[in-house]
């Protein structure tokens, strides 16, 4: 597993990944950061922006139009958001699904996404597809109008209506939708969703898209931003060619400015059937470019980013009142929110949480930042600001800074004044700002806890009317070995465009090191080491982080433990320091191993509410068994057993260099980095780690169906499963492209299916879970309430057409082929790709050559081939199935369609009935 911290609003629901900053130059310096453009404007309208960077064979394509759901009217809310989703249907001269073609050339980082402000495409493509894409991109923006259908708009009318089922499906859901529409008033663009609502959707009619289209979708209303490997000229060149010939479109009204600040205090409160009680705190704020809002950012920053932040650190490490804080500030164009959410503890009050808040708020309101968490929030601004420098496209990449800054501000390099603002900040402009914005104007939302009321089995006679009484009184590229002379093996990658370096060592440990009387010890491992050392505790740990611009975190996976470091090349020696000490000489404090358990039986609560997790932790155990490594259950009882000794001796016992593996990957050498890896882990000393017992696992032996009670779900949701060869298996290419075609991919069977053709969900699909030992294969299928039985049919149909009716096509097989290797172009762009690629190297045993061997392997496959793998491990007649949804209305059906044998279960995989 790779952790990576990236700087995206910390606002809950309703704040999306801002993608802030994008890639830059550094200069000689270090410190100076700017990102080398040039723009230019077509004689029809079309603002083309071109950055170049050389480093992979791929270019990226960014086109925004400005258009966003706050273009919409009241009653007509949803229709930017459906026109997203038609726009991927083809065009006069692409036929099919836009999907299918990028996917044939290689394309990555390939979507669209639609916000209140505007709409993008993006996608990846090696360089050699370039004026294909754009031939795609040109023809859906000049020659779509006339392929805009009644069936197309029935289809994904049908499939956003999915979209919508599934978010509303997630606990706190509520919380959207309430405070959208109490935080703005009637009329203003931000005062709806933007996925819209269910009556206005089912209102829009085909003359209303098509209007949509011709009055925001021309080339005056774009901007397209072509990042990679190209130059200006040749980017000059095509984009005439293929765009200059389209008309420019009418001319576009734009809210430029609309704050629509709040005043005196709203108070809302709502139950939902969630496991704790989540406060909500809201203040509209200046709009993306303004001063106050990059202030607002740092004050955010200041109040709950790290461990040592002001609401974590009252309300979760001293006073236990919370489980999480979370604050963030959300600038979209005309206005911008500071949000602050928290979530109580089990069973606990917001009434705490709420005082706390309010007292720390009020504490910076008067003081402002100190000196050194004015420094601490700057250096983490500028930190996550060079890890940004690595994507050319994708949310968040070079090209979307760009055109963010372009289509908001008419400035491509707006991310510079805030950068500079960001430097230049005082503790007085971040107190200031603060006073002006959320001294007043709050919206609170608390959403409590839906009670599990029951109705009584009887009740009174109504076949005739009470008597009257008596009157009464009046709630990757390539890489190098060595091991240290403890024993600790380390596999390093060069990557010297970036003042970046990436350390994961991977302990051979994870859930499957744990004991069936003890699970969750390896999670609780990880959790708490950077809870403090015989040097430091947590909160100095976190402001020592936070003060070297590092990164430093620790999970466990199912076949390992991961501690991760990515540190600034000029602070390498203190970094490298302090993730040695928290590797080798953890304290464990019994105050954290307390609140952390706690922390984890409040997560397992959590999981019981949100259906795929409902669902994985039923199949998961029935699959392995509850006593195999791969199957042992997480539960609040089993984590309540655990103690603080028995988590020091799991770490004694597996946390050892000749049981590890360092993979380094980054802007340093194996004859620089050696002398400081023998120093920092000089006192770690080999032991004698016990062998893992991960036995074989056999399929299940005939089809069974576990049922698990929702009441009052929007959707079902359907998990099948089996058990599948280990991630080292020869087989593993072929298995893979089988299960793409099948619906490992957009364009997969079950997913044309379910959710193109059916339009019964927003998104089904299979996928192996791959392991060292024994793998898993599943098929997900979140699916609309009144068609659970109509889709428990289709994917049973799928999986037995893959054998019978409807085998693999050579087309089929050519389109994934093509997939898979053309997009091997762009797929070790970043650091963290090539870390992943080598982790996984070391973590499944696969050969150093997999990936310089994997084209060529996946080019010699045969329709035969995949057949033949799919039935070695796959039989539709022994298969687990998992729905999980209002049995009231479901079961029934499920029972009539005689799968096998069924089961009422709870949460925990418990036989109700």
């Amino acid at each position: 597993m790779r952790l990576k911290t990236n700087r995206v609003v910390r606002a809950f629901v309703l704040i999306a990944a801002m993608g802030l900053l994008t890639m830059m130059t550094l200069g000689a310096s270090g410190q100076d950061i700017k990102i080398a453009y040039e723009k230019f404007v077509l004689p029809n309208g079309l603002t083309v922006i071109v950055h170049e960077d050389h480093k992979a064979p791929i270019v990226a394509l960014n086109i925004w139009y400005h258009v966003g759901s706050k273009n919409e009217k009241p009653g007509k809310t949803g229709f930017a958001h459906l026109f997203e989703h038609l726009m991927f249907g083809g065009s006069e001269n692409l036929k099919g699904r836009y999907i299918d073609a990028m996917e044939r050339v290689g394309a990555t980082d390939l979507n669209g996404t639609t916000n209140s402000d505007r709409t993008n495409y993006f996608e990846d493509v090696p360089t050699s597809a370039l004026d294909y894409a754009l031939f795609v991109e040109s023809d859906r923006m000049g020659h779509f109008y006339n392929t805009i259908n009644k069936e197309t708009l029935e289809l994904q009318r049908g499939v956003v209506q999915n979209e919508k089922r599934q978010g509303d499906n997630q606990p706190y859901s509520i919380s959207r939708y309430l405070i959208t529409e109490n935080t703005y008033p009637a009329g203003h663009g931000y005062s709806w969703t933007t996925i819209g609502s269910m009556e206005d959707l089912n209102a829009a009619s085909l003359a209303d898209v098509q209007e949509w289209f011709k009055t925001y979708y021309g080339p005056s209303n774009a901007t397209l931003v072509i990042a990679g490997d190209i130059d200006v000229k040749t980017a000059r060149e095509k984009v005439q060619k293929y765009f200059g010939d389209i008309p420019a479109g009418p001319p576009v009204a734009h809210q430029r400015e609309w704050v629509a600040k709040m005043t005196g205090v709203h108070r809302q409160q709502a139950q939902d059937r969630v496991p704790v009680a989540r406060v909500f705190n809201v203040w509209n704020v200046p709009e993306y470019g303004q001063a106050d809002t990059d202030y607002l950012d740092l004050v955010s920053d200041v109040l709950a980013e790290g461990k040592d932040s002001r609401f974590y650190k009252r309300l979760v490490y001293d006073e236990q009142v919370a489980t999480s804080v979370n604050c963030g500030i959300n600038p979209n164009e005309i206005g911008g929110q500071f949000i602050v959410g928290a979530s109580a503890k089990p069973g606990g009050s917001l009434a705490p949480i709420n005082k706390d808040v309010q007292e720390e708020l009020d504490k910076f309101l008067k003081d402002g930042p100190t000196a050194e968490e004015l420094e601490r929030v700057k250096t983490a601004y500028e930190a996550n600001l060079v890890r940004g420098l690595d994507r050319i496209g994708g949310f968040g990449g070079k090209s979307d800074i760009l055109a963010r800054g372009q289509v908001f501000t008419g400035n491509p390099e707006q991310y510079l004044i805030s950068l500079d603002r960001v430097r230049k900040a005082t503790a007085q402009d971040l107190r200031d700002a603060a006073r002006r914005w959320l001294s007043d104007g709050l919206y609170q939302l608390e959403v409590e806890p839906y009670p599990e009321y029951k109705a009584a089995s009887a009740g009174a006679d109504r076949s005739k009317l009470p008597e009257v009484g008596a009157t009464p009184n009046v709630k990757l590229p390539a890489f190098e070995r060595m091991t240290l002379s403890n024993g600790l093996k380390v596999v390093l990658a060069e990557r010297h465009e970036l003042p970046l370096v990436d350390f994961t060592m991977l302990v051979d440990a994870g859930t499957s090191a744990d004991s069936p009387a003890t699970p969750g010890t390896a999670s609780m491992t990880s959790s708490l080491l950077t809870s403090g050392t015989n040097k430091y505790n947590a909160l100095q740990i976190s402001d020592e982080i936070q003060r070297l611009g590092a990164e430093l975190e620790a999970a466990s996976g199912l076949d390992s433990s991961t501690v991760y470091l990515s540190s600034l090349k000029s602070k390498l020696e203190p970094s490298l320091a302090l993730f040695s000490d928290v590797l080798l000489h953890p304290s464990f404090p019994q105050e954290d191993f307390a609140r952390q358990q706690k922390l984890q039986i409040a997560a397992i609560q959590r999981a019981k509410t949100s259906p795929g997790a409902m669902a994985g932790r039923v199949l998961t155990p029935a699959l392995y068994g509850k006593e195999h490594p791969y199957g042992l259950e997480l539960t609040e009882a089993g984590v309540a057993k655990l103690t603080r000794d028995a988590i020091a001796k799991f770490h004694d016992m597996w946390y050892r260099p000749n049981n590890s593996t360092l993979v380094i990957v980054g802007d340093t050498t194996l004859a620089e980095i050696k002398p400081q890896l023998e120093k920092a882990f000089a006192s770690w000393r080999q032991g004698n780690t016990p062998k893992k017992s991960i036995s074989n696992v056999s399929a299940p032996k005939q089809v069974e169906v576990f049922l698990i009670d929702k009441p009052g779900a929007a959707q079902s949701f359907i998990l099948a499963g089996t058990i599948a060869p280990p991630r080292n298996s020869p087989q593993e290419i072929v298995l893979g492209i089988w299960n793409d075609i099948l619906g490992g991919t957009f364009g997969g069977r079950v997913n044309m299916n379910l959710r193109e053709d059916k339009h019964w969900s927003y998104g089904a699909g299979t996928a192996f879970q791959f392991a060292r030992g024994d793998s898993a294969w599943v098929t997900r299928a979140p699916v609309q309430t009144d068609k659970t039985k109509e889709s428990l049919v289709e994917l049973n149909k799928e999986l037995r057409d893959m054998f019978g009716a409807r085998p693999i096509s050579q087309d089929e097989l050519n389109k994934d082929k093509d997939n898979r290797t053309l997009r091997l172009a762009g797929s070790r762009e970043t650091m963290s790709e090539v870390g992943d690629a080598i982790e996984n190297i070391v973590q499944y045993g696969l050969p150093d050559d997999y990936y310089s061997t994997y084209a060529s392997k996946v080019r010699a496959l045969t329709t035969n081939a995949l057949t033949a793998a799919g039935k070695s491990f796959l039989n539709p007649d022994r298969l687990l199935w998992v729905v999980v949804g209002d049995l009231a209305k479901v079961e029934a059906g499920i029972r009539e369609l005689n799968l096998g044998t069924v089961h009422v279960v709870d949460a925990d995989g418990n036989s109700i009935r």
